[in-house]
């Protein structure tokens, strides 16, 4: 399925009588599926919501998505979306110098507050989707029903739900299915989340994004309404990665620290009682995801004594 989903082909899903599914895991994998099919014979897809055709009725909207690959994984999927879409792709480093259907612009890196607001300059639409460059929006709708959801709601910026990829092991799944849940309408969200996140610009121009290295989104919602929109989904997981874990905590609760936000791991106490659940980790999920668990606990210590 996963590789299906790469090559951009539909999946058609086949469920037998031994395929028992807890509900969550329906609310991940059957969007990302063409179809459904129970034992009964019974489709069982969200009545393509996540795939209806929105006609360009309301404001125009810059995908704007920081890369430093080749290709952002979502730009197929952001060019056949029924809604009018400007990407705009901020290459930084290795990044690319000419994309097919996007317009790039070629920056140096300054962090991930920094270099978003920076590229406001080259936006003149009304509304502005921050995507990360391996995330791949879900149907053609994406776009118009986030823009619907922030346009005709009380929110500053809405959040799509984040799906992961078919093979991510069972941990980073259920993280993810906690982090954005599915509702039955779009919900308040703690934070901005730019994975997937639509702003309007000139809210984002009036109250810009803070010159942080990382977790500029988390900083920018303290105060905001911020909207989950469970019928936009953007496929987007990371594999389990130890080292990678522990410098992202890091400079994530670096960044919390330093702007008086809870760090919850502060003294050598806090990291002690933190080990149960890294044990838990090891012994449910095995050894890689317990390690990357305790990469994130003494990533968030040592973050937290760096912001201090």
């Amino acid at each position: 399925m996963a590789a299906a989903l790469c090559r951009g082909e539909p999946v058609h899903l086949r469920l037998g009588r031994a395929d028992h599914l807890e509900r969550w895991q329906q609310q991940q994998l059957f969007p990302l599926c063409a179809s459904v099919v129970d034992e009964s014979g019974h489709n069982r897809t969200p009545g393509g919501i996540l795939r209806r055709a929105l006609s360009p009725s309301g404001p125009a909207v810059t995908a704007v998505i920081p890369c430093h690959r080749s290709v952002p994984t979502g730009l197929a999927a952001l060019l056949r979306q029924q809604w009018d879409v400007d990407v705009l792709i901020i290459s930084n480093g290795s990044g690319p110098q000419r994309v097919p259907g996007a317009r790039v612009v070629r920056v140096p890196w300054r962090g991930h507050g920094r270099t978003r607001q920076d590229a406001l300059a080259h936006v003149d639409t009304p509304l502005v989707l921050f995507l990360s460059d391996d995330a791949v929006p879900v149907g053609t709708g994406f776009v118009g029903t986030l823009a619907h959801a922030l346009v005709d709601g009380p929110w500053d910026a809405v959040v799509a739900r984040q799906v992961p990829w078919p093979d991510a092991p069972i941990a980073v799944q259920r993280r993810i299915a906690a982090w954005t849940p599915w509702e039955l309408s779009v919900q308040s969200m703690p934070q901005a989340d730019h994975v997937a996140t639509l702003h309007r610009t000139a809210l984002l121009r009036a109250a810009p994004l803070p010159s942080v290295a990382i977790a500029e989104d988390l900083v920018w919602s303290v105060g905001r309404r911020v909207g989950l929109v469970p019928d936009a989904v953007v496929l987007h997981s990371h594999p389990v990665a130890p080292i990678a874990q522990f410098r992202r905590a890091r400079a994530e609760h670096q960044v919390r620290r330093g702007a008086g936000l809870n760090t919850p791991v502060t003294s050598m106490s806090a990291l002690f009682s933190g080990i149960p659940a890294v044990v838990r980790d090891v012994l449910r999920h095995g050894p890689l995801v317990g390690a990357a668990a305790a990469g994130e606990l003494l990533g968030q210590w040592a973050g937290a004594r760096r912001g201090h």
